[in-house]
């Protein structure tokens, strides 16, 4: 684990999802050329370089962890797509994704939001 100093986080009155708008407000306060590092989670465990973005259906199963869809307008437009996803939870909501470089990010849900031998993180 990697101890690191925040230096901003989601306002306290505020405690869920940053949002995209809170995102900009700390981003304009940096310079344009600092580099974008994931954590891979709260604890500061697995630092990624950020590679991509994206728009995505995002339904959050336990507070900290869930699933994400591809967009109801990109199933629309590929029914192949649309038979390999299934039905987008109801709960979903659209979110910005950022994705990251390292390939210990890679995988299934349960490397994301489990240890090795399948407890908890």
């Amino acid at each position: 684990m990697t101890t690191v100093t925040a230096i901003a986080a989601a306002p306290d009155e505020n405690p869920g999802p940053m949002t995209v708008g809170e995102l900009r407000a700390i981003l304009r306060k940096l310079p344009a050329d600092r580099r974008v590092v994931l954590s891979g989670d709260a604890e500061g465990n697995c630092f990624s370089p950020a590679w991509g973005i994206g728009d995505a259906m995002y339904d959050d199963l336990y507070g900290w962890c869930g699933e994400a869809y591809p967009l109801p307008e990109e199933l629309d437009n590929d029914p192949e797509l649309k038979l390999l996803t299934g039905k987008i939870p109801d709960s979903a909501v659209r979110v910005f994704v950022l994705y990251p470089m390292g390939t210990e990010f890679i995988g299934s849900y349960e490397s994301h939001c489990f240890g090795v031998n399948g407890s908890q993180a």
